[in-house]
């Protein structure tokens, strides 16, 4: 039988504990010290050793107990889809919370590829009608959304949970205190460089697609590059990172960290971009390979060109003439933020908390 009171967090199977479902784990967490409400929240790890917040129970994946608390848990908050062989039990409330605005074509959008097959597709479907609710970051996000994953469920308008922090009061402190735990001073700027992952290439055949970060830093004196492999091709950074002011924060718990952190963001594709944006800090798109991710490999929902809160360039030499020059790109972010993170106010965590809670009720 169901445990009402357990609520199941999971963020890309296991890998983290950050993301829209450990802010959402945390909210709960925060809202039963507060109420007394006796639940179990649960936060599904890869590794035994990756820190849960406090008052959470460890759950590691492929246990015994993963599978047990799979099937019996009130409710299960995951950003990703669960494994093959899962069947979402009855009175089971599931949340999806995805993990991120798709700019690039995501679900059923796909070309066709290993992400595409005939299997594969069986499996989103049946996923999807195992969603009770969907989040979403904007009226853009839920039209990808039903169309991506052919979902016709409740969407829940409440903003992303993980970017809760970037709208908090907690937010300057938060920044000071990362900034020094990486070691980056006062006076210095840090550049977070945050590809997405090229599935078409392997990590070495990519290098020639990415930022040459050593010459990012060598460049501009003072400025610390902070490097993000997306969370497929963890160990992606591996092949640029050799510089004493380039870092590799790939493992990083909490990506919302590390947007508080930087001065700037340089990415392509990522859907990362929607998250930044709301820090109204420069934002330089490195896209060299358009053409080809566009027309051949992925495709987009959104012309890129139209739409992108920053430049567009080609080249690491550009990255460098964007960044040493003056920001003259405010009055686009702003109609960025207005038209892709309209709800992302601060409240996100606590909309999805109360909707949980009515659920579990």
């Amino acid at each position: 039988s169901l445990r009402r009171r357990t609520v199941l967090v999971e963020t890309f199977r296991g890998r983290s504990t950050g993301d829209s479902p450990g802010a959402v784990g945390r909210a709960l967490l925060a809202r039963d010290r507060a109420e007394g409400l006796g639940l179990d929240v649960a936060f599904v790890v890869d590794d035994p050793s990756v820190e849960v917040p406090r008052g959470g129970r460890v759950v590691v994946r492929r246990s015994a107990a993963w599978h047990h608390a799979m099937c019996s848990a009130g409710a299960y908050v995951t950003n990703a889809a669960a494994p093959y062989w899962w069947h979402k039990p009855d009175g089971q409330v599931q949340v999806q919370t995805w993990h991120g605005t798709p700019l690039k074509r995501i679900g059923e959008d796909r070309g066709p590829g290993d992400f595409n097959t005939w299997r594969h597709r069986r499996h989103v479907a049946r996923q999807a009608a195992a969603w009770d609710v969907m989040v979403s970051q904007s009226p853009f996000c839920s039209r990808a959304y039903r169309s991506a994953f052919g979902y016709d469920g409740r969407i829940l308008d409440s903003g992303y949970p993980r970017n809760d922090l970037l709208r908090s009061p907690e937010a300057d402190a938060v920044r000071s205190d990362v900034r020094r735990r990486l070691g980056v001073a006062p006076d210095q700027r840090a550049v977070l460089y945050a590809p997405t992952w090229r599935e078409y290439l392997g990590t070495r055949d990519a290098k020639p697609l990415l930022l040459d970060a050593e010459r990012v830093a060598a460049a501009l004196p003072g400025t610390h590059v902070l490097v993000r492999g997306h969370y497929n091709s963890i160990g992606q950074a591996d092949v640029f990172v050799g510089h004493p002011w380039v870092h590799d924060v790939t493992g990083y718990p909490d990506v919302a960290d590390l947007f508080l952190a930087a001065d700037a963001l340089v990415t392509d594709y990522s859907s990362v971009v929607f998250d930044y944006a709301l820090t109204d800090r420069p934002i330089v798109l490195l896209t060299p390979d358009l053409e080809q991710y566009r027309d051949v490999e992925r495709g987009f929902y959104l012309d890129i060109e139209e739409i992108a809160p920053g430049p567009l360039v080609r080249t690491t030499d550009e990255v460098v003439d964007v960044l040493g020059a003056g920001d003259d790109r405010a009055a686009g972010r702003a109609s960025f933020r207005e038209r892709f993170c309209p709800w992302d106010d601060g409240g996100a965590s606590g909309r999805v908390v109360d909707y949980l809670l009515d659920a579990l009720a």
